[in-house]
């Protein structure tokens, strides 16, 4: 069952570099910037959540009752 979570984990780990890399190399419009950072937030914070998913899985540490996971 580990190997299916971390196969999840790498996967949306990987989407989400794909998808920053191609926003990235897209024209870039003025009125859009804002719009993509928000986007770039949004991507960051749920990479932020798999990594901490990681840990939990590997057993780095208790990630479900630190701050951390509370805070993102």
């Amino acid at each position: 069952m580990h190997i299916i979570a971390l196969l999840f984990i790498g996967f949306s780990l990987g989407t989400g570099v794909l998808l920053m890399i191609g926003n990235l190399l897209q024209l870039q419009e003025p009125h859009r910037c804002i719009s993509k950072a928000a986007g770039f937030l949004l991507i960051i914070g749920l990479a932020g959540i798999q990594c901490q998913h990681l840990g939990i899985l590997l057993n780095q540490f208790d990630g479900f009752h630190s701050l951390a996971y509370t805070g993102v």
